[in-house]
């Protein structure tokens, strides 16, 4: 089975950034199984949540997914050896040659796990706290969850679920929006991505209850529909 080639980019395509809520809340986020293993019920999943999207990767940017839109559901059957070609999982720029797996380093396992929840869910997820970096308080933020477009070299389709905080203060001039990390400690991010993945829990989808949906090629293609 050779990887598909509509999940690798094109030279034509362009990164869409922080996904909107307004154009993509309908949308659903696929996550794999890290060990690969059927999903077979929500208690099933909830039982392996902790292990199927680990707060720890919020450490070093965010939590891998792939949105479902030209990606399919049965492209999850496609498990890569990243080992093989470290090219597989480096980032993709505009312009920037694809690298399309080889079929040695690629195994197709029918029933591969897997888990999902829609964009909407995910924007919907926030807590107010008062953050701390080095053991002192910073001030109220309001955390929020967003979705930004990571293309790789091999999926285009990859995106990252990226905690930010913004400052709660009367004083505009300290005012801010920025990434988690840019504020506190890898520590207190993945303390906090923790918290907001468990807010998470009762909207997570089986593969059974994730619509695919159509994307308008304006918003991944360098020309207009």
């Amino acid at each position: 089975m050779r990887y598909p080639k509509r999940i690798i980019p094109r030279l034509h395509y362009k990164e869409m950034g922080i996904l909107p809520g307004v154009h993509f809340g309908k949308f659903f986020l696929i996550r794999t199984a890290p060990d690969n293993r059927p999903v077979k019920s929500h208690k099933d999943l909830l039982d392996r949540l902790g292990e199927l999207m680990k707060a720890s990767q919020f450490r070093n940017g965010g939590l891998s997914v792939t949105l479902l839109s030209r990606y399919k559901k049965k492209d999850c059957r496609y498990i890569v050896n990243y080992g093989a070609n470290l090219e597989y999982g480096k980032y993709w720029e505009k312009g920037e040659q694809a690298v399309r797996p080889l079929s040695r380093d690629v195994t197709y396992k029918r029933n591969r796990g897997y888990l999902g929840v829609g964009i909407c869910d995910v924007l919907a997820v926030s807590k107010q706290m008062n953050l701390k970096k080095d053991g002192v308080y910073i001030g109220n933020h309001l955390i929020t969850l967003v979705v930004e477009h990571k293309p790789t070299k091999s999926n285009f389709w990859h995106c990252e679920m990226v905690l930010y905080g913004e400052h709660i203060t009367d004083d505009s001039e300290k005012k801010y929006v920025k990434r988690l990390l840019d504020i506190t400690s890898k520590t207190v991010v993945e303390n906090v991505g923790g918290e907001m993945l468990a807010q998470l829990k009762s909207v997570m989808r089986l593969s059974n209850e994730m619509k695919e949906y159509s994307l308008c090629s304006r918003f991944y293609k360098l020309l207009r529909c």
